[in-house]
């Protein structure tokens, strides 16, 4: 085999490689770059997912920011209290079974988003897929609950449009 020969099977070879890694995504884990946040969120405390920054205020009821949601603390829940509760303009999906870190594009594109406040349990037998105002979509899971609060990961899977 000559050299000519040789680089244009590298090449070939590159070329499938480069095409394979972007076909059947769907069912794959989402793999988008995007850094996985851990925050600790007080109950009644809020988060915007597109700025990160937390609105501490503490107030009972909606936030007057441009928050995306805030974890209530539900005292009916046997195992964990913390219930998402998200901003009006926002929406949901709930992934029940679902690990945070196996999220694929297909659950992404196949979820069911509505505007009606969850009632399920912010716990580890559950992902939480949440549609800010700007239309980005972000997983949100691995809750640990903390007698005053929630830490958690989320992270961007789509971004807006």
């Amino acid at each position: 085999m000559n050299r000519t020969t040789g680089f244009k099977l590298v090449l070939i070879l590159a070329i499938i490689c480069f095409a394979c890694s972007s076909c059947g995504d769907d069912n794959n884990p989402v793999k988008s770059g995007n850094p996985v946040m851990s925050v600790y969120l007080d109950f009644y405390h809020y988060l915007d997912l597109d700025s990160g920054l937390i609105d501490s205020s503490s107030i009972i009821g909606i936030p007057d920011t441009s928050v995306d949601f805030w974890i209530a603390y539900n005292s009916n829940s046997p195992d964990f209290h913390g219930a998402i509760f998200h901003r009006f303009g926002r929406e949901t999906a709930v992934l029940d079974s679902a690990q945070f870190n196996n999220i694929t594009a297909m659950m992404v594109d196949s979820s069911t988003f509505n505007t009606t406040l969850q009632s399920d349990p912010f716990d580890t037998t559950r992902v939480f897929l949440l549609k800010t105002d700007l239309g980005a979509i972000y997983k949100i899971g691995n809750p640990v609950e903390i007698l005053t609060g929630v830490t958690f990961d989320y992270s961007l899977v789509k971004a807006a449009p």
